[in-house]
């Protein structure tokens, strides 16, 4: 019979060989429990720790390997490896909200369409978009990725669902406010001359590769100690999709910042 268990088994024996002891389901907080805790913290930003979560915002540029060992060591102390701290998630939905502004005084818009746009990013693309792949993803891992000598372990769906935001983090900063910037840059041009069009697919083609690398890293049992998970650099075959379809887009002057945002907000 599978036994769905915690991660805290993972103790450093696991690294020389020896097979842990699991988590008895006492010593496990039910999914529920941890749901509603992080709810309840969503609501009391006195228990939010705002400054570590910048933290990790920033290694997720310079250092990612750095922010999935802390979140080994979360395991460690708190016997989980996802979040138990909303002050990531609420950071996040800041940058997406100056984001949208940014675009809205950009283009001359008014209050709906900030809000319009907010509400894409948040519930489309960081949350629709994300649990959709974090299922996939969890799916997947679970059901064709797990050693069958570790049969009965699986990763949870609450860290599949941090690896996103992890990834999705980096990919807010570059797919919507650098080429914002580059969008000031080039005014009306913006859409027929070569270099804000290679900028912009330039841009979207390493957003897009980053967020593959760093879903990867979230799996990769040397950063994330899920020593139980085989095939991690399958996760890294969609990379040659994006050099197809930015190579696509160069060659045919196709700007993907535009068809980006017109899907958002229908102002093409």
């Amino acid at each position: 019979m599978s036994r769905n268990v915690d991660f805290a088994f993972l103790s450093s024996k696991s690294d020389i060989g020896c097979l842990p002891v699991p988590v008895t389901r006492r010593a496990c907080t039910t999914a529920a429990a941890k749901l509603y805790k992080y709810l309840r913290k969503l609501f009391n930003f006195n228990q939010m720790d705002f400054e570590f979560a910048s933290w990790q915002m920033m290694y997720l540029f310079i250092n990612p390997q750095k922010v999935y060992r802390n979140f080994q060591y979360r395991n460690e102390t708190k016997s989980q490896f996802a979040r138990d701290d909303p002050a990531f998630l609420v950071l996040l939905c800041i940058l997406l909200l100056l984001s949208s502004i940014a675009f809205a005084l950009l283009r001359k818009l008014g209050f709906s369409a900030v809000y319009k746009l907010f509400a894409y990013f948040i519930f489309v693309d960081c949350i629709g978009i994300g649990i959709i792949i974090a299922t996939f993803l969890w799916f997947i891992t679970n059901k064709y990725m797990i050693k069958s000598n570790w049969r009965g372990y699986n990763v949870e769906w609450a860290y599949a669902f941090d690896v996103h935001l992890n990834a999705f983090t980096p990919t807010v900063v570059l797919s919507h406010i650098c080429l914002l910037i580059i969008r000031t840059s080039y005014h009306n041009s913006y859409k027929r001359k070569f270099l804000p069009t290679f900028l912009s697919n330039t841009i979207c083609f390493i957003a897009a590769t980053l967020y593959l690398y760093i879903t990867y890293l979230g799996y990769k049992c040397k950063y994330s100690r899920l020593i139980f998970l085989i095939f991690e650099k399958i996760r890294l075959l969609p990379v040659l999709l994006f050099v197809f379809l930015y190579l696509i887009s160069n060659i045919l002057m196709s700007n993907l910042f535009v068809y980006f945002y017109s899907l958002k907000t229908n102002y093409g």
